[in-house]
């Protein structure tokens, strides 16, 4: 894997952590104690934060791209299961804006995977 590009990768996860519509995706949805068993069978395939930094220290990404699209799956499970006027799809926007504008500023490599979503 690239090492530039995944510092680039890392640092973002540090910069999304300190914003503060980012709260609700720093960990894994918590379905059960917040009463929501349907989540598991809407959300197919669950994706935070930490687990996204867990398993970039695991080495268990091929790529940065493969990094980035777990990135993006946090913010389209959310806008999936929410409603468009709720508050957290409405933090979802926002992180997703963020992540764009984030990765903006870097060279194409991620640029085709923004465009794509």
């Amino acid at each position: 894997m690239n090492q530039d590009k995944l510092i680039v990768i890392k640092n973002f996860l540090k910069a999304i952590v300190k914003e503060k519509s980012a709260s609700p995706f720093l960990k894994p949805v918590d379905y059960v104690g917040l009463g929501i068993p349907d989540y598991i069978t809407i959300i197919t395939h669950p994706m935070d934060i930490s687990t996204i930094s867990k398993k970039i220290e695991e080495n268990k990404y091929q790529n940065v791209e493969e990094i980035y699209a777990d990135i993006q799956l946090v913010w389209d499970n959310c806008k999936k299961y929410n409603r468009d006027d709720s508050p957290v799809y409405k933090m979802a926007i926002t992180c997703e804006k963020f992540t764009k504008r984030y990765f903006d500023k870097y060279n194409t490599w991620l640029k085709t995977a923004t465009k794509s979503q």
